[in-house]
């Protein structure tokens, strides 16, 4: 699967389960955070495609989405420590 395709798969999935994805200038910086009971992702622009596919990737495991839910490209990667 081609790593847009991937970026939209995962997006998608974090929208489904209520994680609102907020992107901006952070000076670098990314991560997953709760904020009044809600969870947050703050993704930096600047941040290359991979690097926002681990982003997406990491905060859907930390928020527990099953794992049965992650595309079958995502969880090989978790599988192999690459993500």
């Amino acid at each position: 699967m081609k790593r847009d395709a991937l970026l939209a798969l995962l997006e998608e999935l974090a929208r489904r389960h209520e994680i609102e994805i907020r992107r901006g200038k952070f000076e670098g910086k990314s991560g997953l955070g709760k904020y009044k009971g809600k969870w947050i992702l703050l993704m930096d622009r600047s941040l290359e495609p991979r690097e926002r596919v681990e982003l997406l990737t990491d905060a859907l495991v930390e928020a527990g989405v099953p794992g049965d839910e992650l595309p079958v490209e995502v969880r090989t990667l978790l599988n192999r420590g690459h993500a």
